[in-house]
């Protein structure tokens, strides 16, 4: 496998590569150029022209990654280890606990920022506890280009959320309300812009379309 400079690439949509070698094998040697003009000091030369794809420039690596699926709410996915139902997906500037009616613990944005915030429902299907950081990850692209990522926290219907990545979310066969709180700039609630939230359950991405 030989990388182009991106640079050059960009310039020639073919390469010539030309590997030389001595007749007992010793000091091989791989030289390139654009139009196979370059002479390497060996006692043979073997030419070959190939296209350049976006994988050879630059040194990327060949092949395209997974394109993400699509979600929406109140669709449920399975993973080896849960069943994720998606409840809602909303801007805020408080994120709030379900129980309000006295003292409660919320998280609420600073000057300047709003929240993506991202519900589900998560049954636990493994045989042993699930911790918080097994649930789910959260992550938001605000207008095609820039990325935030988030934290997740549970609640158990009461007036607080646990947030420690160890805890236990939920038992086995048990179902927790999980929440993914993604931090954002004010802007991306006040732009119109858009706003694409990932969520990565097990090895899989889905991707949700809040605007």
């Amino acid at each position: 496998h030989i990388n182009i400079p991106g640079k050059l690439a960009e310039q020639f949509e073919t390469a010539t590569f030309t590997i030389g070698f001595n007749d007992d094998l010793s000091d091989p040697t791989t030289t390139w150029s654009s139009d196979g003009g370059r002479t390497a000091e060996t006692d043979q030369l073997y030419a070959l022209t190939s296209g350049l794809t976006s994988g050879e420039a630059g040194g990327g690596e060949s092949g395209g990654e997974t394109a993400a699926q699509t979600i929406a709410i109140g669709d449920m996915i399975t993973t080896d280890d849960y069943e994720f139902t998606l409840t809602n997906v909303e801007l805020t500037y408080e994120v709030q606990p379900p129980n309000t009616s006295g003292v409660y613990s919320s998280y609420s944005a600073e000057s300047g920022k709003v929240f993506v915030h991202v519900e589900a429902d998560v049954k636990n299907t493994m045989q042993r506890d699930i911790r918080i950081d097994e649930l789910f990850n959260t992550s938001v692209l605000y207008d095609g280009k820039y990325p935030y990522s988030g934290f997740t926290v549970v609640n158990n219907g009461d007036n607080s959320f646990n947030w420690a990545s160890n805890y236990v979310a939920a038992t086995p066969l048990e179902t927790c309300k999980a929440h993914g709180i993604v931090e954002c700039p004010a802007e991306v609630d006040t732009s119109g812009k858009s706003i694409v939230v990932t969520l990565e359950l097990g090895d899989t991405e889905y991707e949700y379309t809040l605007r």
